[in-house]
């Protein structure tokens, strides 16, 4: 129906009435979509450039927005990507799980709840690696501090210890790196200084005392005085064997 030849107030079959200029037309024009209801040609949200099916489901943007597929049948324009999507050539791309949110696909800045960012890796983890502790301040991985191979709760709390810059040995001591273990401990073959039993003042190993807190050593053990068939020497605070024949 129409008011005049080009006035048109309803649209035959497969034709869409434009309101802007009451016209029927076969497609709408660019910034309108086809609403299956009124069978008009309605304008676009003013962030989308075009749409379809509604005026809020956006096939392309104005400049300065940014398209972002949200599922298989709906799209939006947005002024910023939102979490868990990275820009790119103005395009909004899905950050791979589990980051939160992302600079690229795999490469994370923040994780989801119950992961731990790893900045060397730029990746959100389940649990910290080697050589890394947990910080419960910004639930990130941070690596520990030469000489822990591995640390708890900050990065020079050592769980265990890599070798000294020159090579040698170093031992675990109380969260520190030792090269010799302390008074009153022995160094084991896991590196770790372990405490030796008793009245040892030193040991090389947990019940062989190398010398005493007070007494003498004789063979590994601690006396306050010698057994039989040996004798105190005062100087080295040891008991040392009669000769033959005394008993």
């Amino acid at each position: 129906t129409c008011v005049n030849t080009t006035y048109c107030l309803t649209c035959i079959q497969n034709t869409t009435f434009m309101a802007a200029d009451n016209s029927c037309v076969a497609a709408c024009p660019s910034g309108y979509y086809g609403n299956t209801s009124t069978l008009a040609c309605e304008k676009c949200s003013s962030k989308c450039l075009t749409c379809q099916s509604t005026s809020t489901n956006c096939v392309s943007c104005p400049t300065g927005y940014y398209f972002i597929q949200i599922s298989y049948s709906l799209s939006d324009c947005q002024l910023s990507c939102p979490d868990g999507y990275y820009p790119e050539s103005n395009y909004c791309y899905e950050c791979s799980f589990p980051c939160k949110t992302c600079s690229t696909s795999s490469n994370c800045i923040t994780c989801i709840e119950g992961t731990y960012y790893h900045a060397i890796s730029s990746s959100c983890l389940l649990n910290c690696p080697t050589s890394t502790f947990y910080n419960h301040t910004n639930s990130t991985c941070q690596s520990c501090q030469y000489p822990c191979s591995s640390c708890d709760n900050n990065s020079t709390y050592c769980l265990s210890c890599s070798q000294s810059n020159n090579g040698t040995l170093l031992y675990l001591y109380n969260g520190q790196c030792v090269q010799i273990c302390p008074t009153y401990y022995y160094s084991d073959s896991s590196g770790i200084c372990n405490k030796c039993f008793g009245l040892c003042l030193t040991c090389s190993s947990k019940y062989y005392c190398n010398s005493c807190i007070a007494g003498y050593v004789y063979n590994g053990f601690c006396y306050s005085s010698c057994p039989l068939g040996t004798f105190a020497n005062t100087t080295a605070n040891i008991c040392q064997n009669c000769s033959v024949p005394c008993s």
